[in-house]
C-alpha cells in the first residue's frame, strides 16, 4: 500500500535541496560539537596534568579554569 501526500500531510522539506541543506547543517553541527568536546577534554587534562587532579590549584586558578571551560562551551552556540 502506498501513501499519498493527501493522506500523509506535507513534507517538512520544501525540496530535495532543502533536505540536503538540513542534513549538511546537522553534520556540520555534529562535527563542531565533537571538536568542542575534544578541546574541553584537552583543557581539562592540561589542568589535571598541572595540578594532579581537577580539584588542585589555588582558588584563583580554579576560577580561571572554570571561566575557560565556560568560554569553550560557548563554542556550541
Amino acid at each position: 500500500m502506498t501513501f499519498s501526500k493527501k493522506f500523509c500531510g506535507k513534507s517538512p522539506f520544501k525540496s530535495d535541496d532543502d533536505y540536503k541543506t538540513k542534513v549538511k547543517n546537522a553534520k556540520d553541527l555534529l562535527s563542531k560539537k565533537d571538536s568542542v568536546d575534544n578541546v574541553i577534554l584537552k583543557f581539562k587534562q592540561d589542568y589535571i596534568d598541572k595540578h594532579g587532579s581537577s580539584s588542585g590549584g589555588t582558588d584563583a586558578e580554579w576560577k580561571k579554569y572554570q571561566q575557560g571551560l565556560t568560554n569553550i562551551r560557548k563554542g556550541y552556540n
